[in-house]
């Protein structure tokens, strides 16, 4: 199996709210997307957005996992949720990293994906994400969007690429 790079988007100077691809090509296995993403709000960290084909509203069932160095909580929730995202309040230049799994990404109905973050603040914590989300779209995933809960802007140098895996 091998990855091929659909597309990759950096934010530039000034920030924006979220980062979006669109017109997702539909010839791959699984789609993967890799971010890196850090936001303006004044906090440590901020709940992360993780969202398909432009459904931003309803219920998205995830199940996860999150870890702080110094203890672990397991639980569920009924909205979009990737993660903590870095926020002004943590360690400078520091921006969460995360990824996405997405098999069968150009099938009909429920799209399942993988998430894995981690974010950083070296004064207090470290955060450790793992989930799996469901999310209803009635066809193939054709766009993602990544922004934070309270669409907080995302800073300079937040990027994220999308990877289809193939045969190859």
């Amino acid at each position: 199996m091998g990855y091929q790079l659909i597309e990759t988007v950096e934010i530039g100077s000034g920030g924006a709210t979220s980062i979006e691809f669109t017109g997702i090509d539909q010839t791959g296995i699984d789609l993967v997307c890799v971010f890196s993403v850090r936001c303006d709000n004044v906090g440590v960290v901020k709940n992360t957005r993780l969202y398909f084909n432009g459904q931003t509203g309803g219920t998205y069932p995830i199940i996860y996992m999150t870890g702080n160095g110094s203890s672990v909580t397991a639980g569920s929730t009924a909205y979009s949720f990737a993660g903590r995202m870095n926020g002004a309040g943590s360690t400078a230049n520091t921006f969460t990293s995360a990824q996405a799994y997405i098999p069968n990404y150009a099938s009909s109905g429920t799209i399942t994906s993988s998430i894995e973050s981690a974010a950083e603040n070296n004064a207090t914590e470290g955060l450790l994400f793992m989930g799996v989300q469901d999310e209803t779209t009635g066809g193939p995933l054709t766009s993602i969007k990544i922004q934070t809960s309270d669409l907080d802007t995302l800073q300079q140098y937040s990027s994220a690429s999308i990877y289809i895996t193939t045969a190859d």
